[in-house]
């Protein structure tokens, strides 16, 4: 069946690392991947895909049914500011990308989700190119 794919990247990390230090901003990584996690449903998998980005993948969902999901990470990372150590309190926000596909029969499961990937991280670029703080969907 379909799968959705959502992409969450930190906005303005490097800001806290360039202020705090490397450990501040590892600190800070933890916390939101642990508010990412909070929010995902159990039939999902959510993995760091880079330093400051994240995946999750969702069977069983179109693009649209995932915006709820966008939704609530945006809420969870916006509702306190992250402990970055030492006392700091940093307020960060996150951008998301979502993708969704309907795999046709025959197609290479490779291929699709290195597709599912690369629509996901277009549709990431537009949310940060928009400021940040939201999420974009690209229709397939």
């Amino acid at each position: 069946g379909c799968i959705a794919c959502l992409v969450v990247d930190i906005d303005r990390l490097q800001a806290l690392n360039d202020a705090r230090g490397q450990s501040a901003g590892d600190r800070a990584l933890r916390e939101i991947a642990a508010r990412i996690e909070s929010q995902v449903r159990a039939s999902d998998s959510a993995a760091r895909l880079a330093s400051d980005t994240f995946v999750v993948l969702m069977p069983a969902t179109d693009a649209r049914q995932a915006a709820p999901l966008a939704k609530r990470i945006l809420a969870a990372v916006r509702s306190a500011p992250v402990d970055a150590g030492s006392g700091a309190a940093w307020d960060l926000r996150v951008s998301i990308g979502i993708a969704g596909c309907q795999p046709a029969p025959g197609v290479d499961r490779k291929a699709l989700s290195d597709q599912l990937l690369a629509d996901s991280m277009a549709a990431l670029h537009r949310a940060k190119q928009a400021g940040g703080d939201r999420y974009e969907i690209l229709e397939s």
